[in-house]
């Protein structure tokens, strides 16, 4: 009987060393199971030590300073009113018209900025002369190069190339005028009209035959800075190689 229950210990311990070593070993890792939810956000810390100062910027009114003051504002004055715009000679007659009105009236020439139309609809009521609201606008920025005068931003309405008149007008390949400069301004109106032909063909006399304004509207000061090639054989518009790039409130 006794030989019986110490074989049953011995296979009982056998047994249970068997599954402790069997239990104890341990196989190769699986796959990592799917993510979890996000916890909660977490409090959050405390306000960190302060940064070091940046390089003072330039003063928003150094911008402005530049040229509004009172110095600037007496020299641009003196000489507007010194200029054929200030003396307005012309205003009376065409300043009104809707083929005149577009350069010889602060309020035509705004028109045609604002829709690109060579003549107006209709004449107008009420014409004041040219002045500084007829080209200067908003800026466009207020980051200056004061290094040079094309550097600054007078608020002009347009500076783009230019397109001539007296070409358009007379169904000619169109011929356009870059100066690369605010000077494109004044040669939105400081052109020819019309083509010598086109006043040549004018025989209404309503201006007197030939018109009395012939010479002025042919031999405009901005649009005779081109070499003369760009205006055909015509003896009248010689033009000139000179390429002067500034023009100002004259």
């Amino acid at each position: 009987m006794r030989k019986y229950t110490f074989l049953n210990c011995l296979m009982l311990a056998g047994l249970m060393i068997g599954f402790t070593l069997m239990t104890s070993c341990e196989g190769p890792q699986g796959p990592p199971g799917p993510a979890g939810p996000a916890g909660q956000q977490g409090a959050p810390g405390g306000q960190g030590p302060a940064g070091e100062d940046g390089t003072p910027g330039v003063s928003g009114n150094a911008a402005c300073i530049y040229c509004h003051n009172l110095g600037t504002k007496a020299r641009v004055e003196e000489e507007y009113m010194e200029s054929g715009h200030y003396a307005a000679a012309t205003l009376e007659g065409e300043g009104t018209r809707t083929s005149c009105g577009v350069c010889h009236s602060n309020e035509g020439f705004q028109i045609r900025m604002h829709t690109g139309v060579d003549a107006l609809t209709e004449e107008l009521v009420y014409a004041t002369k040219i002045s500084c609201g007829t080209c200067h606008d908003f800026h466009e920025t207020l980051d200056q190069d004061t290094t040079s005068y094309d550097g600054l931003d007078f608020a002009l309405r347009i500076k783009d190339p230019v397109e001539l008149f007296m070409y358009r007008t007379a169904s000619l390949p169109l011929v356009t005028v870059d100066f690369e400069s605010n000077s494109n301004l004044c040669l939105q109106c400081h052109q020819a009209r019309r083509s010598w032909d086109g006043y040549a063909a004018d025989n209404t006399g309503e201006h007197g035959n030939p018109p009395r304004h012939l010479r002025r509207h042919l031999r405009q000061a901005a649009e005779r800075l081109r070499p003369a090639r760009e205006y055909g054989q015509n003896p009248r518009q010689p033009g000139s190689a000179s390429q002067g790039k500034s023009c100002g409130c004259r």
